[in-house]
């Protein structure tokens, strides 16, 4: 992709964790072979990317080791992404598969729906950087993002989040050297662009 805003105005941001006793290996096979093309075919797919964070970067999300993202052109497309019967089905078998039951479960997920505010030229990569922020005050090369609804476990860590590809692990730990508060992730499964 080259270094341009893209069309995508919205994104639904899902931290979460596996149960303790699934493994990681097999979970990340499934995201490539199951979870992700099935998302991305849905007819109200824009683009749907799973993120797993890396060492190195803040715990904002934690102990939540992994996000998704869904890229939407605007915050309109929520509704029908959130409540579509097919993608709710889907969503209750990988609960089965791979959730946490009891008392673990209510906080196991957090969701929120972020709409941007701030543009930046980018070149999308496998490394993604967010940092969470108290405003929208631009910063050189980062996309800022507002928290337009927050819909499932705890409250968002800051209520804006500013976001910036790296060009490699390298590139990335750098950000979280100059930006600490910074969460550092890495791509598990994504469409082709």
């Amino acid at each position: 992709m080259t270094g341009k805003p893209d069309r995508f105005n919205a994104l639904m941001l899902v931290t979460y964790r596996i149960r303790p006793d699934a493994n990681e290996d097999e979970y990340e096979d499934w995201l490539r072979r199951v979870d992700n093309p099935f998302f991305n075919a849905s007819p109200l797919a824009e683009r749907y990317v799973n993120w797993k964070i890396s060492v190195g970067g803040a715990p904002v999300f934690a102990p939540n080791t992994y996000f998704d993202l869904w890229d939407m052109s605007d915050t309109d497309r929520f509704g029908p992404v959130r409540n579509d019967p097919a993608l709710n089905v889907f969503r209750a078998e990988w609960h089965r598969l791979w959730g946490l039951d009891g008392e673990g479960q209510a906080g196991q997920m957090q969701g929120v729906l972020l709409e941007r505010v701030v543009a930046a030229p980018q070149t999308r990569s496998l490394h993604l950087a967010l940092l969470p922020a108290a405003d929208a005050m631009p910063r050189a090369d980062w996309q800022a993002w507002r928290v337009a609804q927050h819909f499932r476990g705890p409250p968002p860590a800051a209520p804006f989040f500013h976001t910036r590809f790296a060009r490699d692990a390298e590139d990335a730990a750098e950000l979280a050297r100059a930006h600490p508060g910074a969460v550092l992730s890495h791509i598990v499964a994504a469409p082709a662009d």
